[in-house]
């Protein structure tokens, strides 16, 4: 078998045993690649492919089922089997297999179509989270995002909300982190901004307006804070927002459009843009419009902090 060497040099070793006629699946045994790769060679260069090969046996046919009923993806099957993509698709039809996507197949119950529309409260609460703290790689297609130990109970939820189980691990001992790659949820996650890189970049989208309070939500839950403390006896409070100016910037005025409160100047620090509010009065505002209908997908350490601060100003 040969060892790992250029890719020029395997392309040519493909053509030579191609043409000195060894069929695609004996040659993945002697250069030590994949059947698609063999064919892409072959495209690429012009070389037809021959037809009138053995069809398939029925050996292989129940080889086929057997692995598509152990969840195995079409790539690693096409792979194992050493069959061309386009004619195990045509045995997929005529078996009556979906071609169902790896994630799919590992994950049975996961909801791939979960953000092809923001429609429920539940979607613009993780939108706003994936909009600030998330992480998307291209690669892979993975979405992650990684939280102190005491806030990991939220990526449970949204592990739960996507159809998975057991998507939240522990990550360089102080932190657990969600992860998970599936490309069509990372496709439609790029019609939101949210991409590689997207710091500089990503703002709010535009969302049935009744959603935008958890969405809102998401966002301070990601990259926002509510403070309360004691200054010389006397109980200050603070809610801000930080990121991008754009979505600072819109963060500002959809909270203005939501609750008549007028938008704040935004205060830049090098990159980074910032939002604040130090009027008890309008934190709760906003708050109570935030955080209507928000059980189960909050941060409680700062929910709690809002009704500290409606507690203290109640006793004012």
């Amino acid at each position: 078998m040969i060892k790992c060497i250029k890719m020029t040099e395997k392309h040519k070793i493909i053509i030579e045993l191609y043409d000195y006629g060894l069929s695609p699946t004996q040659i993945v045994e002697k250069a030590n690649c994949s059947i698609g790769t063999i064919y892409n060679v072959l495209k690429r260069n012009n070389i037809p492919t021959r037809n009138g090969s053995k069809g398939v046996t029925k050996d292989e046919i129940e080889k086929i089922k057997k692995m598509n009923s152990e969840n195995k993806s079409f790539y690693e099957i096409m792979n194992v089997m050493g069959i061309h993509y386009e004619k195990l698709k045509l045995i997929f039809e005529k078996l009556g297999i979906n071609n169902v996507s790896s994630a799919k197949r590992q994950n049975p119950n996961l909801k791939e179509d979960y953000f092809k529309k923001i429609d429920s409260e539940e979607k613009a609460y993780w939108i706003g989270w994936l909009i600030t703290d998330g992480c998307v790689t291209e690669k892979d297609h993975s979405i992650s995002i990684s939280l102190q130990e005491q806030d990991s109970y939220i990526l449970t939820k949204f592990s739960e909300d996507l159809g998975l189980e057991d998507k939240v691990k522990i990550f360089n001992k102080k932190y657990k982190r969600f992860y998970f790659c599936c490309k069509e949820i990372a496709n439609d996650l790029k019609q939101y901004g949210i991409i590689q890189n997207k710091t500089f970049t990503v703002s709010i989208p535009i969302i049935p307006e009744h959603l935008y309070p958890s969405l809102l939500r998401g966002c301070i839950d990601g990259d926002g804070s509510i403070l309360l403390y004691n200054t010389r006896g006397k109980y200050e409070a603070e809610l801000q927002f930080t990121g991008n100016y754009e979505c600072v910037k819109r963060f500002n005025e959809i909270v203005s459009a939501l609750t008549g409160i007028k938008p704040k100047n935004i205060i830049e620090n090098r990159s980074i843009y910032r939002v604040r509010w130090c009027n008890k009065d309008e934190i709760i505002k906003i708050c109570e419009v935030i955080y209507r209908n928000s059980d189960g997908r909050r941060l409680e350490r700062k929910y709690n902090k809002f009704l500290k601060i409606k507690e203290v100003n109640n006793s004012l």
